[in-house]
């Protein structure tokens, strides 16, 4: 909407319930599941559904962020002075951990 679509003749500038409309497909596609398909194909169609898909993703991360800390932080041996070095060292661990699921 807005400006860019009076411009290019885009819509209808008295009813702008269009762009809403197009945002929210956008955003939220049908999410295409049925009863006769198989668990896999649902799941496939589950899991790439958007909403659910960015979902998996941050818990995907969030769980490898965790993870990656508890490893450097649960040394026997960490005396109170490394424990910066060993907020360092999670910090970044965990960013490659993210990259790398990421990929």
């Amino acid at each position: 909407g807005g400006p860019v679509a009076r411009i290019y003749g885009l819509g209808d500038d008295i009813d702008e319930s269009w762009y809403f409309e197009g945002v929210k497909d956008a955003l939220l596609p049908p999410l295409r599941c049925s009863h006769e398909w198989s668990f896999y194909r649902n799941f496939v169609e589950l899991a790439t559904w958007p909403p659910a898909h960015n979902v998996f993703k941050a818990l995907v991360y969030i769980t490898l962020i965790v993870v990656v800390a508890e490893i450097i932080s649960r040394r026997a041996d960490l005396a109170p002075r490394d424990v910066p070095r060993a907020i360092t060292a999670s910090v970044v661990a965990g960013g490659l951990a993210v990259i790398l699921g990421d990929w």
